[in-house]
């Protein structure tokens, strides 16, 4: 490689300049992704199907480096994984196709097996959301809604309407006020009482069973349909909006995220569609007509940062950049860069000893390193295999996540 000259400047980024575009940082072969769920923008969960040995097994995908490093646990006589359900850093659920719950208090170290009664127990558990580490609801396609106040070890069946009439989604907006959408019209559902008891609410202008729900506030909802459709309540008293597809062809969706304004919408033709306006328009982030995959899931860490999983074991990120707060001149001598110009290294110093993460990546989230800063005031990174013209370098401190993050052009 020849000698390179990289002329360092910071770049201080707001959320408006959030790098928007989604990348694909694995594809586990011989997959089936089926959801995913994220404790921080770098700490990922994903379960599915790993078929790689010739016999269906369910399986957990857990990185906490952004998608780069991966441990896996496979779960015996499981042929297929559906939901995760992470509560906090100790406390997972994950749930098969049949009517298994697995539950971990030490972050995937251990995992208990939870049953859990069913009309049906070969039916696949669907749908569910936890609102602590002790109380939860789980929605299978037998068409129950079972509750768990004490962690999963006993359940009480809280609702049902007919055999394989399925719970497609749960969400939660407090510990009382829960939603749940099914295949059966009236399509959705209403809890004021934590899921204890629930009552169908106005859906009229669901032609196909609402895939999946988001919910915008109380009684402010937002759904997308087996038809590529996407509704959306602002009063639930009030009548439906059917908001136009931002693409015109066949395709279904599967998934719905919002943090805030801001929303993704996930399904077949690779498709990820997002809006800025709590769902009032979208714009096409992705979508391939000819495409035979699916994006079944999405998980929104916050406005800028998001991750989804698609049925061709494909983990995809969005916002590699993130929010970085204005930095006062004292703060940007916390961290130097030489020799300036460089070679084929680069030295980063830190003014006191140093705690966190340290990555560097290009434009395309391409990641050249992601290293642990441990009691340390210097590190020094090898640029030999770098050859692009623009890279990020970003680095994170471990208690009070303070951010700094510097553009590094490359002049070769």
């Amino acid at each position: 490689m020849g000698v390179q000259k990289i002329i360092l400047i910071f770049f201080l980024l707001n959320a408006s300049q959030a790098y928007s575009q989604w990348n694909e940082v694995t594809q586990f072969s011989h997959h089936l992704l089926m959801d995913i769920e994220c404790l921080s923008e770098e700490e990922v969960f994903v379960v599915g199907t790993d078929s790689i040995a010739g016999v269906p097994t369910g399986v957990l995908h857990h990185s906490i480096d952004g998608g780069i490093n991966w441990d896996t646990h496979h779960f015996e006589n499981t042929d297929r994984m559906f939901k995760v359900f992470v509560v906090d850093a100790d406390v997972i659920y994950v749930a098969n196709r049949g009517s298994r719950i697995y539950k971990t208090i030490d972050g995937g170290t251990t995992w208990t097996l939870l049953n859990i009664p069913s009309g049906d127990p070969a039916v696949g558990i669907v749908s569910g959301y936890f609102i602590n580490a002790d109380i939860g609801l789980i929605g299978n396609a037998f068409g129950e809604i079972f509750k768990t106040v004490d962690g999963g070890l006993n359940w009480e069946r809280v609702f049902f309407i007919q055999p394989f009439f399925m719970i497609l989604d749960i969400s939660c907006v407090s510990d009382s006020l829960c939603y749940a959408s099914t295949v059966l019209n009236p399509n959705l559902l209403k809890s004021t009482d934590g899921g204890d008891t629930w009552d169908f609410i106005n859906s009229d202008p669901f032609q196909f069973a609402p895939q999946a729900i988001a919910v915008l506030g109380i009684d402010s909802i937002l759904a997308v349909g087996s038809d590529a459709s996407i509704h959306r309540a602002l009063d639930l008293e009030s009548d439906w909006d059917t908001i136009p597809s931002p693409v015109n062809s066949i395709f279904n969706l599967k998934d719905v995220f919002f943090k805030d304004s801001i929303g993704y919408a996930v399904g077949t033709r690779d498709a990820i569609f997002k809006s800025a306006d709590y769902g009032a328009s979208w714009t096409v982030a992705q979508f391939d007509s000819t495409s035979f995959d699916w994006i079944n899931a999405i998980y929104m860490v916050n406005e800028t940062s998001a991750y989804a999983c698609s049925l061709k074991g494909s983990v995809l990120r969005q916002g590699l950049f993130t929010s970085v707060e204005t930095l006062s001149d004292k703060s940007k001598n916390d961290l130097n860069i030489y020799p300036n110009p460089v070679g084929n290294q680069m030295t980063v110093e830190f003014e006191n000893v140093k705690n966190g993460t340290l990555e560097v990546f290009n434009l395309h989230g391409q990641r050249y390193h992601f290293i642990e800063i441990r009691n340390q005031t210097k590190v020094t990174l090898d640029l030999q295999e770098v050859n692009s013209n623009i890279l990020f370098l970003r680095f994170i401190e471990k208690d009070t996540h303070y951010t700094i993050t510097k553009k590094i052009i490359n002049n070769q």
